[in-house]
This record gives C-alpha cells, sequence and structure tokens, in this order.
C-alpha cells in the first residue's frame, strides 16, 4: 500500500533501489531524443551518461522531476555528484527548486564543455532575484552542492563556498527537476530536501 507524502517531510534519496520509484520520479520532457540515458541505480549510485537518441542537428533535452512532499519553511537542499574532469562529451545539468505552479525559485547548473573542467553556476528562478553570481570552477571528482533557503533568502553552496545568492518568496516546494542536455556522463551519489531551523 502506497502511503502519499507528508507535508513538509521532504525526503532522502540514496539511489540504492533497483530503479527511480515511479512514486517519486517521473519523466516529465523528453525533446528531440527518446529520454535520459541512465543505469539503474547500482551500489547506491545513479550513473547518468547524457541523453537517449538525441536527434542530430536539434536542441535536444530531457527532464526528470522528483517529488518535494511539498516541503515548505526554511530548508537546504543537497546533492553529492562524481563528476570526471577527464570525462568526454560536453552537456549540463539542471536541478531547479519548483512551486506548485511549476515556477522556479533557485537553480543550480552543472556544464561541460569539451576538453574543459565541469563549471557550478546558480539559475535565476521565476519568483527570484539574483544578487549575486559567480561561476566555480571544479578541481576534485567529488562535488557537494547545497541550496539554503532562509526566510527569502537564498544560497548556493559549491563543496561549502557560497557562489550564489538571492532573494525570493518562501512558496512551498512541490518538486525538483533536473534537465539534461548533451552526452556528458554524471554520478548522483545522493539527493536530500530537508527542513532546517
Amino acid at each position: 500500500m502506497f502511503a502519499g507524502p507528508l507535508f513538509g517531510s521532504g525526503f532522502s534519496e540514496n539511489f540504492s533501489d533497483k530503479d527511480l520509484s515511479p512514486q517519486s520520479w517521473m519523466l516529465t520532457l523528453a525533446e528531440h531524443c527518446q529520454g535520459i540515458d541512465y543505469r539503474k541505480p547500482l551500489d547506491g549510485k545513479l550513473a547518468i551518461n547524457g541523453l537517449l537518441a538525441p536527434q542530430p542537428g536539434k536542441k535536444a533535452s530531457a527532464a526528470l522531476e522528483r517529488d518535494a512532499c511539498f516541503t515548505d519553511g526554511d530548508i537546504i537542499w543537497s546533492l553529492v555528484l562524481e563528476l570526471d574532469p577527464a570525462a568526454a562529451g560536453s552537456g549540463s545539468y539542471t536541478w531547479r527548486l519548483q512551486s506548485d505552479n511549476g515556477e522556479t525559485q533557485l537553480g543550480v547548473k552543472v556544464i561541460k564543455d569539451k576538453n574543459q573542467p565541469w563549471v557550478v553556476q546558480g539559475v535565476n528562478g521565476f519568483t527570484c532575484k539574483l544578487l549575486s553570481n559567480q561561476k566555480a570552477v571544479l578541481e576534485q571528482k567529488q562535488c557537494k552542492l547545497e541550496i539554503i533557503r532562509r526566510k527569502a533568502d537564498y544560497q548556493l553552496l559549491v563543496n561549502g563556498q557560497c557562489i550564489c545568492t538571492a532573494n525570493g518568496d518562501t512558496d512551498t516546494i512541490a518538486s525538483i527537476q533536473l534537465t539534461v542536455l548533451g552526452n556528458a556522463p554524471a554520478v548522483l551519489k545522493a539527493m536530500e530536501l530537508k527542513n532546517i531551523k
């Protein structure tokens, strides 16, 4: 029997199940491709290789959306990634914290250009005004991303260092959307959303 999410309960996703749970994850968009090329969670990791069958000459993308259990108040969202600096391919991964009507509050984008290191930057939300936004070049394979919201103030941290600040609303977070472009491989180790005091 499936129990619905509790309001304000958040979630902890360790990618330890055999597949992405349809109760928590769903493919919300596939444009000019057949979806996201990922391996089923293995040893607590979700390996994404990019897009499935992108159409040549088209700007292909696909998105997964994760139920955020209508988490409200002050929150911290965190994600642990493994990103190989020597990986071939180009592409990007963008996570957006979204309210119930699909408006982005704040997001983060991880970008890989061929033969270049991975770069992280904040993504402006519909309901957020960016106050500062710097790019962070990733030099280590493991990366921890965090978005912290206290009242209407937002911070984006990369490996504990703030690179982006914003001011926005305090709407309930209904979902987190991951948009994938290109074919740069990435490994997701954990993702968590929780309330903070």
